[in-house]
């Protein structure tokens, strides 16, 4: 009995310690629901678009791909907070092999919320300034 009592134990550690690891509403699903924030637009990127290199997704200070800041290769969490890139980015194409997802941190609860993503293929623009990304969350597929 004293043995599965520190299983249980060890496992609910584990279970605790993984989800901790992505933000809170983000494991879920990889797939957004349906529509998009009113902050932020999508469309389909053309072949050679946005000055982004297939598998990566990139970001932008600008809309429409103009004033590229940064590249990301590797899925999981890019925490841009305190960092130069917080509240900057602009616009998002996403050439990788995940959903981009972008969270804005809200002091009043504490916590990171999804403002928007973009899917593999797509790019994005954020018309609202007040939105800053202080996130970037990439699916890995």
């Amino acid at each position: 009995m004293r043995r599965i009592k520190w299983v249980v134990v060890a496992w609910v550690s584990v279970l605790a310690v993984a989800l901790s690891a992505v933000p809170v509403g983000a494991a879920a699903s990889p797939v957004p629901p349906a529509g998009t924030s009113t902050d932020f637009t999508v469309k389909k990127l053309a072949p050679g678009d946005w000055n982004c290199t297939n598998g990566y997704s990139c970001y932008y200070d600008y809309l429409n791909g103009q004033g590229k800041l940064f590249t990301a290769a590797r899925c999981g969490t890019h925490n841009l907070m305190g960092g130069p890139y917080q509240d900057k980015i602009s616009s998002i194409a996403n050439y990788g092999s995940g959903t981009v997802e972008v969270w804005k941190w809200i002091e009043d609860i504490n916590d990171f919320v999804k403002k928007g993503w973009v899917e593999v293929g797509q790019e994005g623009n954020f018309h609202n300034p007040a939105v800053s990304i202080d996130m970037i969350y990439i699916w890995c597929t």
